[in-house]
């Protein structure tokens, strides 16, 4: 069998026949042939690349190709990407890069050369795109011919059957480690070095004029033409690998921006002359539209956000100063489109929407200090509810004129909360939490209110109450009112007490709340209470004249003073007091009551005038009161010995009772006596609790002095706790880490919170760090 087959077909056959023992033939023999061999492939592959080369130029000339020529000619394009050695593959890439190269610079540079002697500025674009458009077109055809070829030089094989030989004769194999890329990506690279890139200047500047004829004169005819020359910029660097668009950055993108800018810029020195800010702001916003517009339709879409920000800088960022030296009067005077226009225009500018922000700041801090009054003289009411309109009336702008901007959302929620948390020297600067918790204490007791509307003032008080720094104040105030109103049995309705406290909930958390929530489980738990005490202690007796209510409330949690008024209980009082205390220790062993009967109320029916009435009093006025049950005149020392109350409580008591017209002073003011022409128009009256002129005062007194006393106790347990978790800490990321534990409670500020530290090195809570003072290292 001959040695001298075609050495293509199988690379198993030549090995086989190579090593079969016996064949007669030397070694020196068997490579010559095999040489000579390799050497007619050469011959086979240019006699495949003259058939390739007739079709490529055809396409390239837009020629019609038969379809079996198609077959055959990518047959001949497989046969050698497969069958021959990659030094041939490597040949006929480069080959096709010649003819490009020589197609390019016959038919289509020579033609554009003359173009651009002889004709217009359309003409060569024409020309242009008629040349591109062809030679696009053949690649792709030509890509789909040579598919093969892409995929052995773009991603080689490892080794094909065919370079075997090679191997064994010594002969050398190709490099595959310079990269190649697709025979479409190849054209389009030709294309921008050898046609777009010596026309740069020339195109550049066609583009460039007629875009500014566009802007001018509003001329719509070349848009087509300017669009596919960009496209076919964009088009050449599309790849994969290649630098994004460089091309058309460097051709278009780049000078268009420089032209937009230099264009605006003297727009904007011409406009600046004409008219005022808000005509200025208007034609900007139509410049700026207008030249999107014309982006969209002519650009890549990356462009868009650059233009955009280089006329944004010429016409707005450069003219900051003329077109806020009006913004302040815009907002005041409530001009709504200007407004709008305002900050469309400078919401891409940092500096122009910060300016804006501020002065709208402002705006709203002004109205809002005139809502409530310099030094707060001002009913809780109208303080909650013109802080309620204000901030609906400003929301309502932030939505309709900013898009719901929260920049300009939190700007209203700054200028309230300064304005609400204000410090004035002629007021406790506790004032806006006492105010904002008397209204909702207004609200809520028992009254002819709608409960509909009720709940929506209420959600209002809420609102102002999240912007409030002192909410530990409020709380304390709440509490206190909150208690009054559930002794007293004057709330509106259970069901929107506990809404209130859950909203609170919601806004600081179930600590601040937690207190709240006890005392509205103690009059719940009270009614289970009296059910059994009733069922063990039936007082049908007692019953059949009166009933009774005891509410059972947990000490430490209700805001009441502990002690009692000392006095004589009434004798109709005694055996109830009696029963309830041997009922309650069977109950809870352990326990300890504490009877506190200056917060209790009685229902006494006034028998002595001639319509019956019914008072409410306490049970001090209910002891003078019986002292009159067998005489008409009563003189003080012997109502002093019978009620067993101090001068203090006794005098406060029956001033009450006087005033109210029950009793009456005698001509010595010592003795006292029933009013029998009391008169009442009511059949129900209300006997006030004896109030001293100091009391409101020492109350806030006593609240401040509270309030101080115990964010020290809190600041000092939030200092353990964040020591405690973290072991070490410095001094600036301590106070950080405190204050936002806190600001559910009050806003401490940064002396507090050092004298707390301090307190607590002391005591030796914590300690400083031996390698720096300012860390400090929690002691386990």
């Amino acid at each position: 069998m001959p040695l001298c087959f075609d050495l293509w077909r199988s690379r198993s056959r030549i090995s086989s026949s190579m090593n079969v023992p016996g064949m007669g033939m030397d070694k020196s023999l068997g490579m010559s042939e095999d040489k000579m061999d390799l050497y007619s492939m050469d011959e086979r592959f240019e006699e495949r690349w003259q058939r390739i080369q007739v079709i490529l130029m055809d396409i390239l000339a837009q020629k019609e190709i038969h379809r079996r020529v198609w077959n055959e000619r990518f047959s001949d394009v497989y046969d050698i990407t497969v069958n021959f050695p990659q030094a041939f593959v490597d040949r006929l890439y480069e080959n096709i890069r010649a003819l490009f190269g020589g197609h390019i610079q016959r038919h289509v540079v020579c033609s554009l050369q003359k173009s651009l002697t002889y004709g217009a500025n359309v003409q060569l674009l024409d020309a242009y795109l008629q040349h591109w458009n062809s030679f696009y077109e053949a690649l792709k055809f030509i890509n789909k011919l040579v598919m093969h070829l892409n995929s052995a030089v773009v991603r080689p094989a490892k080794i094909n059957d065919s370079e075997f030989p090679m191997i064994h004769l010594g002969i050398s194999l190709p490099d595959y480690s310079n990269e190649k890329i697709e025979v479409l990506e190849l054209g389009c690279q030709m294309w921008a070095s050898d046609v777009v890139m010596p026309l740069r200047e020339d195109m550049t500047r066609m583009l460039l004029d007629l875009i500014q004829r566009d802007r001018e004169h509003h001329d719509l005819a070349y848009t087509d033409p300017i669009r596919a020359v960009v496209a076919s910029l964009v088009a050449v660097d599309e790849f994969k690998g290649r630098s994004m668009l460089k091309t058309y950055k460097e051709i278009f993108e780049t000078p268009y921006i420089q032209a937009t800018g230099e264009n605006y810029r003297l727009e904007a020195s011409k406009f600046v002359n004409e008219t005022t800010c808000s005509g200025y702001v208007e034609k900007v916003l139509n410049r700026l539209n207008e030249e999107d517009f014309r982006a969209r339709r002519l650009c890549h879409t990356s462009t868009l956000d650059k233009v955009k920000a280089e006329i944004q800088a010429r016409m707005v960022n450069d003219r900051l100063a003329f077109i806020l030296q009006d913004s302040r009067m815009v907002i005041e005077e409530r001009r709504q489109q200007d407004l709008c226009n305002l900050y469309a225009v400078l919401r891409p500018s940092s500096e122009g929407i910060n300016t804006l922000r501020l002065h709208f700041t402002s705006f709203v801090e002004e109205k809002a200090r005139e809502a409530v009054g310099s030094n707060y003289a001002i009913e809780p009411q109208d303080l909650v509810e013109n802080l309620v309109k204000i901030l609906a009336r400003f929301d309502e702008m932030v939505t309709q004129v900013f898009s719901s901007d929260p920049m300009f959302r939190k700007a209203v929620e700054d200028a309230i909360r300064i304005v609400i948390n204000q410090q004035s020297g002629a007021t406790s600067f506790f004032v806006s939490a006492e105010l904002i918790a008397r209204y909702c204490d207004t609200l809520l007791r028992k009254s002819s209110k709608n409960l509909t509307e009720v709940e929506e003032k209420l959600d209002g008080a809420i609102k102002v109450f999240r912007f409030l720094d002192d909410k530990d104040v409020f709380q304390r105030f709440y509490s206190r009112m909150m208690a009054k109103r559930l002794i007293n049995k004057q709330f509106i309705s259970a069901d929107v007490e506990t809404q209130v406290v859950n909203k609170l909930r919601d806004a600081c958390g179930c600590d601040y709340t937690g207190k709240l929530m006890r005392m509205q489980r103690d009059i719940n738990s009270s009614q289970g209470m009296m059910d059994k005490f009733f069922e063990k202690f039936p007082l049908k007796q007692f019953r059949a004249k009166c009933d009774v209510f005891i509410n059972i409330l947990t000490s430490g949690v209700w805001p009441i003073p502990t002690f009692d008024i000392p006095m004589k209980l009434p004798v109709i009082l005694q055996p109830v007091i009696d029963n309830f205390n041997t009922f309650y220790h069977s109950e809870y062993s352990g326990r300890r009551l504490t009877w506190i009967f200056q917060l209790g109320s009685v229902d006494v029916r006034l028998s002595f005038v001639k319509r019956p009435v019914m008072a409410t009093m306490n049970a001090q006025q209910l002891a003078i009161c019986l002292a009159f049950s067998d005489t008409d005149t009563v003189s003080l020392s012997e109502m002093k010995e019978v009620t067993g109350m101090a001068d203090e409580y006794l005098e406060t008591n029956v001033d009450c009772l006087v005033s109210a017209g029950i009793l009456r002073r005698q001509e010595s003011a010592s003795i006292l006596s029933l009013n029998m022409e009391y008169a009442p128009k009511k059949p129900r009256i209300k006997i006030l609790a004896p109030v001293t002129k100091e009391q409101p005062q020492q109350e806030k007194e006593e609240t401040e002095k509270s309030t101080g006393d115990m964010r020290l106790v809190f600041l000092q347990a939030t200092v353990c706790r964040v020591m405690k978790a973290h072991l070490n800490m410095n001094h600036a990321t301590l106070v950080k880490a405190v204050k936002e534990q806190t600001q559910t409670r009050f806003i401490p500020n940064e002396v507090m919170i050092k004298k707390t530290i301090d307190v607590l090195l002391e005591k030796e809570y914590i300690r400083r760090s031996l390698t720096a003072q300012d860390v400090y290292e929690y002691i386990v």
